[in-house]
């Protein structure tokens, strides 16, 4: 019981926020601003509305060593971190095929998706529908070849 009650004042604590992002400052020195976005942008894949975060910048400019040390507070089967992605890749890496729907389904729910690289733009197109969050589920259908190499649709 007791350790319940650490964790809910743990949870509650008014000053959480501030004392995890000064944690952060152990492993990524000065830049805060992109410590609380990329946290907050973390914690929100677990929200009905996640967030979409872009860090531009030259490169070698120190952008993605900021990301890993994030993701560090973060499950590691929710983080996904992509050094690239073919369009059909994230079906067959990640897609189990659901009998019901006839489909193959790629659930993204509490998934935090981390692009090391800038994904192809195929592969950015496919991910725009899903990224804009404008409904739960989207259907894509692909053409594939057969074992026996006849053209056949996925959805």
């Amino acid at each position: 019981m007791k350790s319940y009650r650490r964790i809910y004042q743990f949870l509650h604590d008014p000053d959480l926020f501030r004392k995890i992002i000064d944690h952060m400052s152990k492993w990524i020195k000065r830049d805060e601003t992109n410590r609380k976005l990329l946290f907050l942008t973390f914690l929100s894949a677990f929200t009905k509305n996640p967030l979409n975060l872009c860090l531009k910048g030259p490169s070698s400019s120190g952008k993605t060593y900021p990301v890993i040390q994030t993701s560090r507070y973060f499950n590691e089967q929710d983080v996904w971190m992509l050094g690239g992605l073919s369009p059909k890749a994230l079906i067959h890496e990640y897609g189990s095929y659901d009998k019901s729907k006839h489909a193959y389904v790629v659930s993204l729910e509490k998934k935090i998706l981390v692009f090391v690289d800038i994904p192809s733009i195929e592969t950015f197109d496919l991910l725009k529908p899903i990224l804009s969050h404008d409904k739960n589920e989207i259907e894509y259908r692909i053409v594939e070849r057969s074992k026996k190499g006849k053209l056949q649709t996925k959805h």
